[in-house]
């Protein structure tokens, strides 16, 4: 069984490079429009993140074997 990870506030660290990267990537996409996080982490899918805004909605993702990340505003 895999265990579930609920990331709740902004600056969460893990031991995942990967992971840690979606994240600060996230957080940083959310202060260029200078957004505050009203639910970070509302929803998690693997490999990515939503969060509920001042600003919208805001999804990232990353692409694993490509380290690429991507942002859609809602």
């Amino acid at each position: 069984m895999k265990a579930v990870v609920f990331y709740c506030a902004p600056g969460a660290t893990t031991d995942d490079p990967m992971t840690d990267k979606l994240l600060r990537s996230h957080e940083a996409e959310a202060g260029k429009r200078r957004a505050r996080f009203y639910n970070y982490g509302w929803s998690q899918v693997e490999n990515g993140i939503c969060s509920k805004t001042s600003k919208g909605k805001l999804s990232t993702w990353i692409n694993p074997q490509t380290m690429h990340v991507g942002h859609k505003w809602h």
